[in-house]
């Protein structure tokens, strides 16, 4: 349901609804994606092992918005698995295999 503020300019949009959904998604995919969570749990990034796990979800989330901002057409999977393993790469030296 939109909604606007007593300015009357803003309007909750489906946009920031999708967005607010989407990210939700993504903390829950994480939560249940093995490797992240052994990841974080064993600091393999350090003491801000969770943040850096926090900021790998909030890529993906801007890679989705950002893709569909640009109404392209698909998505590009191989661009999102690129973003995904460079993360685990770079942030907790973890080399995730790809098939």
């Amino acid at each position: 349901m939109a909604s606007t503020s007593s300015s009357g300019g803003g309007v909750l949009s489906d946009e920031s609804a999708a967005a607010a959904a989407m990210s939700e998604c993504i903390g829950l995919l994480f939560g249940r994606w093995t490797a992240l969570q052994l990841a974080v749990r064993n600091r393999w990034g350090g003491r801000d092992s969770q943040a850096k796990a926090d900021q790998l979800a909030s890529s993906v989330l801007s890679w989705f918005t950002r893709n569909a901002a640009r109404g392209a057409g698909p998505l590009d999977q191989d661009e999102l698995e690129e973003l995904l393993y460079d993360g685990m790469d770079e942030s907790f030296n973890a080399d995730i295999f790809r098939n």
